[in-house]
């Protein structure tokens, strides 16, 4: 009896069976994707670029002191790895219990800096930016973790 009915509903069953599998492959591609690379190195982190150029950095904020200043060299590879843009990133830790520091890259002139803010030259494509913190607040580099 069972299968009498997978012969005669075939079509609908391997609809639901392709359907199945997309919406999975579709569910772990956006989660893969979507997920930062939470590094907890001290000495390294990454943020991802989107269409407003405005991003998060994702770095160990808690292993530097309140209020310290960082600077950060910041390149931007295309989709093939060439490096696009470079610059550096300088910020302030307010909250040495904090995780995540926001910069906007929307801005075209790349001429100042503020606290927690860098202006990127455009135009920046989208892809993936990586962050390497260079300095710490002597202007010596941090200890490889």
């Amino acid at each position: 009896m069972r299968l009498h009915f997978l012969r005669k509903h075939k079509s609908v069953f391997l609809l639901l069976l392709s359907f199945m599998f997309i919406t999975i492959l579709f569910t772990l591609v956006i989660g893969l994707n979507g997920t930062p690379n939470n590094n907890s190195y001290i000495n390294d982190g990454w943020i991802e670029s989107r269409q407003t150029y405005t991003a998060t950095v994702y770095t160990n904020a808690s292993a530097y002191q309140s209020d310290m200043w960082v600077e950060m060299t910041v390149y931007f590879e295309d989709d093939m790895g060439s490096p696009v843009v470079n610059g550096l990133v300088s910020f302030q830790i307010d909250d040495n219990t904090s995780t995540t520091v926001h910069f906007d890259t929307s801005l075209t002139d790349g001429s100042g800096w503020a606290t927690n803010t860098y202006h990127l030259p455009s135009p920046a494509t989208e892809g993936t930016w990586c962050v390497y913190i260079s300095a710490d607040d002597q202007g010596t580099p941090p200890e490889m973790a």
